[in-house]
């Protein structure tokens, strides 16, 4: 989703889960959970500090996406943490939105990106971990492997958080 950011500059930040982890609490209102990220919170700062959104929904393998602007809150309300429980681990805060506009755009942008069919992917020649050795130049005090290893290893601790207790 978009935010407005402190300096009035636009931020964005992916959310994503399992179809129906977005959910529609009536006809103009959805909240989406607070899930496990990079823990600096600028979201949730932004949406306190300036309340105006913007979603851009993706379906894995559908063309269309979805618009939703609207005007979101940052939320501990139990009766909302709830929706959540059993699904995710237990959120601590949820966003929660109520809608001013729904768009449904058009696949053409999708389609011609080949985004959803594989075999029009270009392989990518370099890895994140290079990319960010090279943005950081002599202040890289470790590999690109190293990097990338130690991005693979975050991603499996930190999603492993978003899952319910045992």
């Amino acid at each position: 989703g978009t935010t407005d950011g402190h300096s009035g500059t636009a931020d964005v930040s992916p959310r994503g889960g399992p179809p129906g982890f977005i959910k529609i609490v009536d006809d103009e209102r959805i909240v989406i959970p607070d899930l496990n990220g990079n823990n600096r919170i600028d979201t949730l700062a932004n949406i306190i500090d300036s309340p105006q959104v913007g979603l851009l929904l993706l379906v894995p393998g559908n063309g269309e996406t979805l618009r939703i602007n609207g005007r979101a809150v940052v939320t501990t309300a139990p009766d909302v943490l709830d929706l959540f429980d059993g699904e995710f681990r237990r959120p601590k805060t949820a966003i929660g939105i109520e809608i001013d506009e729904v768009f449904l755009h058009c696949a053409k942008s999708i389609r011609r990106g080949g985004l959803w069919q594989p075999d029009t992917w270009n392989q990518a020649t370099i890895s994140p971990g290079e990319i960010l050795v090279a943005a950081l130049g002599d202040e890289a005090f470790f590999s690109a492997a190293e990097a990338d290893a130690g991005l693979e290893a975050a991603y499996a601790r930190e999603l492993a958080l978003d899952t319910p207790a045992s």
